[in-house]
């Protein structure tokens, strides 16, 4: 079973980060970002993050959490002295074949903190959740907050997943990506990008950069690389 590809607007207004505070660098499409070099040697693109449609709505978004993490606050303006202490936010809600060829899985991004961490400190915990039938087959806590792109890339009939990290306190608003695998019910990183995009400007120095992910078949293996591309800060 094959899933087109899907991409995430990498609004933090659709998926707040769970403590409340200050963000993860975040992305947004771009109108004037150039088109990107055409591709030749059987190189196609995975993700460009200049160019990112919206993600629909997750349905039964609030069942799915108390399933995964239980009783919860959205944000913490939410928290209280008494009830749940765990602020938790939901993120992908993606079909597909994720843990075997032919699966009818859901996967998705569950961001966690507790009401009483310190503000303004990246105490979020992020984990990787695969559902089937409302039951988890794959739960595995990783570093990246946001899940980007869904799709079978080696045409082996279960999809392999992109999904990109961030530090709230990173003056140049860095993200890196990462490409996983759960075949089997097992989470392995098929491959580590490092940095590919950089939002900010610190005090006006530094240069801005974006990325197109490309892949292509080589024989029985895959390749993969990230086509960055830079500007200078204004």
């Amino acid at each position: 079973m094959k899933t087109s590809l899907v991409v995430a607007a990498l609004f933090m207004t659709a998926c707040s980060c769970a403590s409340g505070g200050s963000p993860p660098p975040t992305l947004a499409p771009s109108d004037t970002a150039p088109a990107p070099a055409a591709l030749t040697d059987g190189w196609k693109v995975l993700v460009d993050f200049d160019r990112l449609p919206e993600m629909p709505p997750i349905a039964e978004h609030d069942k799915v959490l108390e399933q995964v993490v239980g009783p919860h606050r959205h944000q913490r303006k939410e928290c209280a002295s008494d009830g749940p202490k765990t602020i938790a936010t939901l993120q992908g809600g993606i079909q597909g074949a994720f843990t075997n060829p032919g699966a009818k899985e859901v996967a998705f991004l569950v961001t966690t903190s507790g009401c009483q961490d310190p503000e303004g400190q990246d105490t979020d915990k992020h984990r990787l959740v695969i559902m089937t039938d409302n039951k988890v087959v794959l739960d595995k806590e990783i570093t990246e907050h946001l899940l980007v792109a869904v799709k079978d890339l080696d045409a082996d009939g279960d999809n392999e997943v992109l999904v990109v990290s961030g530090k709230k306190t990173d003056p140049t608003g860095s993200i890196s990506a990462r490409l996983l695998d759960t075949e089997g019910g097992e989470m392995q990183v098929l491959f580590d990008f490092g940095e590919v995009v950089r939002t900010q400007c610190v005090e006006g120095h530094g240069t801005l950069q974006s990325a197109t992910i490309v892949y292509r078949a080589q024989g029985t293996s895959m390749e993969y690389r990230a086509d960055k591309r830079q500007k200078p800060c204004k």
